[in-house]
């Protein structure tokens, strides 16, 4: 049976050769029907581009994803309902001039908001750091405890709690990515030679090495850094995996101070742990 434009006309068109009601309806199902599939299509795809970031941010993952497939989906469901609503005969061009004075009402409003957020999926998808992370944001260091899109909760090694807006973060610190060094830095007696002192910590280096699996280069002396008339500063260097480099740095104090006792070596020791505080 051959396809009749005429009947066709007369079942979807008006007299005045217009889309009539049972058209109108039958387009507008069309039209949704198009949409969910285009929906579904891109929120998919961002799922997939998000999960080939790596397996140690599922956290962070499905709030992005969850922020990005809302977003697609308010953006073609309006433009949807729009389109509908304007083969219905509905002036949608005072719709769109509102939702255009609205949307730069709101940006002047939550430029601060808008900008936090645009930073946090940043800080997201770049995997800069994640929940639990030791690092250093703007001077202020201690762990990450909440990565939220607009506002980052570090809590300090004093227990105190500080909260960064993502749009304020410039410097970003991370020392959970990347093996660290251990360093400690001794100021002993110059009666002593720099031979014994080196013994001492070879026999340490040793011991933790046969102790502990994440140190990736034992602790060695590479000399002395500083020299006066009673003393001289002698300083240690190795490297471990992350945030576990204090342990090692006390474990070598803990230990230099035993050996040399049983040594008998008569030690008036001024000793810095890295970046600590003189011990």
């Amino acid at each position: 049976m051959l396809f009749n434009i005429e009947k066709f006309n007369q079942i979807f068109y008006n007299s005045a050769g217009q889309l009539n009601l049972l058209a109108k309806i039958l387009l507008s199902l069309l039209i949704i029907v198009f949409t969910k599939i285009v929906v579904s299509i891109l929120t998919k795809s961002f799922d997939k581009l998000l999960m080939k970031k790596g397996k140690s941010v599922e956290g962070r993952q499905i709030t992005v994803t969850k922020l990005l497939n809302n977003t697609i989906k308010y953006i073609i469901y309006f433009f949807c309902v729009v389109h509908v609503l304007d083969l219905f005969g509905v002036k949608t061009d005072k719709i769109l001039a509102t939702a255009g004075i609205g949307g730069v009402a709101i940006g002047f409003g939550a430029q601060f908001i808008i900008r936090d957020v645009i930073s946090g999926l940043e800080l997201i998808l770049e995997n800069q750091f994640k929940v639990t992370d030791h690092v250093i944001i703007n001077g202020i260091e201690g762990n990450v405890q909440e990565l939220g899109l607009r506002v980052t909760k570090i809590r300090g090694f004093d227990g105190a709690i500080h909260l960064i807006s993502n749009g304020q973060i410039n410097t970003v610190t991370n020392l959970s990515k990347e093996n660290q060094r251990i360093e400690v830095k001794m100021e002993v007696p110059i009666k002593y030679s720099l031979d014994q002192y080196t013994e001492i910590i070879d026999e340490i280096s040793n011991e933790l090495v046969d102790e502990y699996s994440d140190i990736v280069k034992k602790p060695e002396l590479i000399g002395v850094t500083k020299m006066d008339k009673n003393s001289m500063t002698i300083t240690i260097w190795g490297s471990c995996k992350p945030e576990s480099q204090y342990l090692y740095q006390r474990e070598i104090i803990k230990k230099f101070i035993e050996k040399a006792k049983s040594k008998s070596m008569d030690l008036n020791c001024y000793f810095v742990a890295g970046d600590e505080d003189e011990i």
